[in-house]
């Protein structure tokens, strides 16, 4: 599908679209939280779709209110998740085959994620292909993570590409409304049906058929 409008440069986020990372994150909040007493529901995952770990901490605080800081949980989830990252991660392949073809052929690539940038750089690196990207944003280095459009805005700036001639790749509600509010257009991938990607410009089930005109 040809998504109207001509563009310098393409920004993804990481997990959810590059990586097929979420379900890892929930295997791992199911072990943080068992001590505490509540397992993750389907709705908890789909709200804390495109969100930071502290973000996603308060999320569960609600639910288990003696769940220590996300400063005191951070270790602790880090190690589970990146072991779990390190056996059982996979690429979604449509949108790495994306990324490869559209890096192959000189198009500036960016990441713009809300995960901290050891895990984010882990990620990519086990997908092998960290070196596709000219720009890379953690959530843990902007002043205000997504929704906010710092992520973004960011990643635009190290690019050298304004904004406006961005595309954006998202699979979260919060995701879309960041790159959105950095004047970006926006692209939803359903990863999670329930996740709420209306205000994207275009919402695929997947990149397959994504068909965009890029200028120099």
């Amino acid at each position: 599908m040809l998504l109207p409008g001509q563009f310098r440069a393409v920004v993804f986020d990481c997990d959810g679209v590059l990586a097929d990372s979420e379900p890892l994150a929930v295997s791992t909040w199911t072990g943080v939280l068992a001590p505490y007493g509540y397992r993750p529901q389907p709705a908890d995952v789909t709200a804390s779709l495109g969100r930071t770990f502290p973000d996603v901490r308060d999320l569960y605080a609600a639910h288990a209110p003696t769940l220590p800081s996300a400063a005191e949980l951070a270790a602790v989830f880090d190690e589970s998740f990146l072991r779990l990252l390190g056996t059982e991660l996979t690429p979604w392949p449509d949108a790495v085959g994306l990324a490869r073809r559209w890096h192959g052929a000189g198009v500036r690539l960016a990441v713009a994620s809300s995960s901290p940038r050891r895990r984010l750089d882990e990620t990519l690196r086990l997908l092998g292909i960290a070196g596709l990207f000219a720009s890379i944003t953690a959530g843990d280095e902007v002043e205000h993570p997504k929704p906010a459009p710092d992520p973004y805005l960011a990643a635009a700036a190290g690019l050298g590409v304004l904004p406006e001639h961005c595309l954006a790749i998202e699979d979260s509600q919060a995701g879309v409304a960041s790159a959105l509010a950095a004047g970006m257009t926006a692209v939803g991938v359903r990863r999670d049906p329930d996740a709420d990607l209306s205000a994207a410009h275009l919402v695929l089930p997947d990149l397959s058929e994504l068909d965009v005109r890029f200028h120099r």
